[in-house]
């Protein structure tokens, strides 16, 4: 029989891990410059932090945390929603990942924005006592103990949104399950799918409710909003456009010999990265001239590299399809701000954690593709589908939605 650990012993060996991966990062900052940046961020944190215990509390105040950016984009319609509804309430936000602190640290629906510190007794402590929060709202995942307990023992109600939740995941391992009693912290989980509220109801929580993912708020908000610069706009037209949305170099392997195969496409690539170095990786397996946006977008070149943040989402608008980055890696980037324009969709084989990868694959909208040669295949059916449409002369939004998902 396997005896599961407890609660007690599970949190002292978290705590161990704490302390050690705290040191190990120290370390690993001298050799990574994004390490450096986090933990360079973390200290200054403590610092406005401390700044903050000595005001004086006027506002409602409600603290979210995101992981990352991926995270901040589920989470954000909710804020939104809450700036709208209650203006006087303050929005206090903190990241773990420098890739979300960086792009979103001047949000301007927040009051403050922080990298959130090692998560220690006395770090969890000063942040709670700094802020004074009304209400704790943590986005997915990134489940931190001790910021938990420090909360409960404030009475700070503590909700769960866009929660996901997997047979095998730590939770529900038969040694691990002690885990799960952080799950008795939160006032509420609002849960994706059904799936996830049954395995949790399993355990016997009752604070579970089915609520959908929010990030599918937000992209429907962003597509009813989307602003193409009108010169990749003018750009675009005159053949269909693809787009390579948060793009690895992994991903380039396969993509490397498609873009370079088809002229008769305009292709904008967005790296996941946009670094000048790793944007020269990107461009090493493309043979045809090519023109990076920050430097200038000449006419004759059929392939953009886009090295600013903030436009991919809106990009789609004008995509005769995308293909998502990441697939080749840890996981998928995000497909549905793609799939909310209607058209079809690409990614690599590593989706399995990605409950909508799945749905729109079984709705015939998303594939996957492991090689050029898949890849080629199904952009060949697509645009034969199209064939006698207009497609060829225009820019992709003329098409309807409902036209794109018909028959693919």
């Amino acid at each position: 029989m396997i005896r599961k650990l407890s609660s007690r012993v599970i949190f002292s060996l978290y705590s161990l891990l704490v302390s050690i991966s705290s040191a190990g990062l120290i370390i690993l900052a001298r050799f990574n410059p994004k390490l450096a940046k986090m933990m360079a961020g973390r200290k200054h944190s403590i610092k406005i932090l401390s700044a903050l215990a000595k005001e004086q509390k006027l506002k409602p105040r409600i603290w979210f945390h995101f992981a990352s950016l991926g995270e901040f984009e589920q989470g954000r319609q909710v804020i939104e929603n809450i700036v709208a509804e209650s203006p006087e309430t303050e929005i206090y936000i903190s990241f773990f990942s420098p890739s979300g602190y960086e792009v979103r640290k001047n949000y301007e629906k927040a009051r403050l924005i922080f990298y959130l510190p090692a998560d220690t007794t006395s770090n969890a402590k000063l942040i709670i006592q700094s802020i004074q929060p009304d209400a704790f709202v943590l986005t997915k995942y990134d489940f931190w103990w001790n910021m938990l307990r420090a909360l409960e023992q404030r009475q700070v109600p503590v909700y769960l949104i866009s929660g996901v939740f997997r047979k095998g995941q730590y939770f529900f391992h038969p040694l691990l399950t002690g885990f799960a009693d952080i799950l008795k912290l939160f006032r509420s989980i609002f849960t994706q799918d059904e799936n996830s509220a049954e395995l949790l109801r399993k355990l016997h929580y009752k604070n579970v409710q089915v609520a959908g993912d929010t990030r599918i708020d937000r992209v429907i908000s962003i597509a009813e909003h989307a602003k193409i610069d009108p010169v990749i706009e003018q750009w675009a037209t005159g053949q269909p456009t693809l787009v390579y949305g948060s793009v690895w170099t992994e991903d380039m392997k396969i993509l490397g010999p498609f873009i370079n195969g088809h002229p008769e496409f305009n292709h904008i690539i967005v790296p996941h990265d946009i670094s000048p170095s790793n944007v020269r990786n990107i461009t090493s397996s493309i043979n045809s001239k090519f023109s990076v946006w920050s430097v200038s977008l000449k006419e004759d070149n059929h392939i953009l590299i886009i090295d600013s943040i903030g436009m991919l989402n809106n990009l789609y608008k004008i995509a005769f399809t995308a293909y998502i980055g990441g697939g080749f890696g840890r996981g998928i980037h995000n497909i549905l701000e793609a799939a909310v324009y209607g058209i079809p969709v690409f990614f690599g084989p590593n989706h399995q954690k990605f409950k909508e990868a799945h749905e729109l694959i079984d709705l015939n909208v998303a594939f996957e593709v492991n090689s050029t040669e898949a890849l080629e295949k199904k952009v060949a059916q697509i645009r034969d589908y199209f064939t006698g449409s207009e497609i060829r002369k225009q820019p992709k939004h003329i098409l309807k939605r409902t036209e794109a998902r018909a028959g693919l």
